[in-house]
């Protein structure tokens, strides 16, 4: 439903004596305005609610003043989840001896669900279906079939499964594929065939945080079931390395 006409979304203006308006009032008004003036109830998306946590890893800062404020925000939402339609949270790490929802206690997560495994990323389908006309093309720049091209970023980019691996379907990372498609439309990709095809993935910027934690010399990649890695949550102080890298993307699990 398009807006009302002359819909302008108005902030409360500052208390008297004060130069700002509490960061909470406003996000308050602005999901009542947006209520208001779509006649629906908004979605909040908060994309790498970790982010302030996680550059915490491996520094001597104390961490509860960061908490604190998330907590605050998750609170707000929670008081305010009559005004939402609902609230979609994404983030690579599991904290869960912070307390950061002990308001927000109405979650679910999904993270290895099976409804939603391929929610994240393309599928064979997508590649057999929608991208198709690229792999046509760029089975021309490279001077290979179709069938061989479209082989390649299946051993090198389809290596993400967020539900039971060897049971639910294989997901391709979206930045690498999506890249390598791109790059195959023109002359860069006949430079694969001497350098192999890019890691993209790993070449767009390792987190700081794992680099700080290999540097301590606590790296270390112990023989964890495989369930134990898909659902180990942590706490800033006790983290284990595996769950880590899988929950960032730079391991994956097989089932052979």
């Amino acid at each position: 439903m398009p807006p009302r006409e002359g819909g302008v979304i108005r902030f409360p203006q500052p208390p008297a004596g004060s130069d700002s308006v509490p960061a909470s009032d406003r996000l308050q008004n602005l999901l009542h305005e947006l209520e208001r003036q779509f006649d629906a109830l908004p979605v909040v998306l908060i994309d790498e609610y970790d982010a302030p946590l996680t550059h915490l890893l491996g520094r001597d800062i104390d961490p509860e003043p960061f908490i604190e404020v998330l907590r605050e925000f998750f609170g707000l939402l929670k008081r305010l989840e009559e005004c939402l339609h609902f609230v979609f949270i994404t983030g690579i790490s599991r904290f869960a001896h912070v307390n950061l929802f002990s308001a927000l206690n109405n979650l679910k997560d999904i993270s290895w669900d099976p409804d939603y495994s391929d929610l994240c990323g393309f599928t064979e389908a997508d590649l057999q279906g929608a991208l198709l006309p690229y792999w046509q093309a760029g089975s021309g720049n490279l001077g290979e079939p179709v069938t061989q091209v479209a082989q390649e970023p299946r051993d090198h980019y389809n290596g993400y499964c967020c539900g039971i691996p060897g049971l639910d379907e294989n997901v391709y990372n979206p930045y690498s594929l999506l890249n390598c498609l791109n790059e195959m439309q023109g002359a860069a990709a006949s430079r694969w065939k001497l350098l192999g095809w890019p890691n993209y993935w790993a070449a767009s910027g390792t987190p700081q945080f794992l680099v700080r934690r290999a540097r301590q010399g606590s790296f270390g990649l112990s023989s964890v079931p495989p369930d134990q890695l898909m659902h180990a949550t942590y706490d800033l102080t006790n983290i284990d390395s595996g769950s880590l890298m899988l929950q960032a993307g730079y391991l994956t699990l097989r089932m052979d």
